[in-house]
């Protein structure tokens, strides 16, 4: 690389660390300098001073992208500006940590009512599975605040549990009918969960189900082989 071009690219570099395009800024250091045998010791200087110019411009910059993410309470784009933050903070040997912990407990706070929206709708269709999932982010974020968890949890989850249970009698019917007997009851058990879960009684039809489809199974051995038994 000529002295023009190292030129050209050191400015280019830095016109980005200006504007605190860090990223940016990185990629046209390393891609044209870090890796090449042929940049000089004296270059090496105006990397640094760059580099230390770009984090310093970006720091601030990435706080308050994180920020706005923490307002809206979304998580992963939050933590994603915040993993830069910290990196750059760490390269300038600058403490963040406060700032960083202010955004995060924010963040966490807006992001309960979220989680517990999405468990709602998934207690409305009766996925209890995924009710399930999303009430558990509730007590881990909850927990990360020190916050109590807020009441309508625990009706999220009732209700979850109650439109659960139909639909899980109906999977065991299938496979009581197909004489699937580990899949019945599997959906059985979940089914007793749910109820115990609800606090109501376990439905009266489980038991004629799990019989259904034990005799379901016994047919299916024993037809089968009874018929090539018999040469057919």
């Amino acid at each position: 690389m000529t002295i023009d071009e190292t030129t050209k690219k050191l400015q280019e570099a830095e016109r980005h660390a200006e504007e605190g395009d860090a990223i940016i800024m990185d990629t046209i250091l390393k891609l044209n300098f870090e890796n090449s045998s042929e940049t000089r010791e004296d270059t090496f200087f105006y990397i640094n001073r760059i580099r230390t110019k770009g984090y310093n411009n970006a720091i601030p910059k990435k706080l308050k992208h994180a920020k706005y993410h923490s307002e809206k309470g979304e998580l992963v784009q939050m933590e994603s500006e915040i993993y830069s933050v910290e990196k750059y903070a760490y390269s300038l040997g600058i403490d963040v940590s406060e700032d960083i912990n202010s955004i995060k407990i924010n963040g966490y706070k807006k992001a309960i009512p979220k989680k517990l929206d999405i468990a709602n709708q998934f207690a409305e269709d009766g996925n209890a599975n995924m009710m399930d999932t999303y009430l558990e982010k509730v007590i881990k974020l909850a927990y990360k605040t020190e916050e109590e968890v807020p009441e309508i949890f625990n009706k999220i989850k009732t209700k979850g549990y109650h439109r659960a249970i139909p639909k899980k009698l109906k999977m065991a019917k299938e496979y009581a009918q197909e004489g699937k007997v580990s899949s019945m009851e599997n959906e059985v058990q979940q089914t007793k969960e749910y109820a115990f879960q609800a606090g109501v009684n376990i439905p009266e039809d489980v038991n004629e189900i799990r019989n259904s489809g034990y005799s379901n199974a016994i047919r299916k051995e024993f037809f089968p082989a009874n018929h090539y038994a018999k040469g057919g």
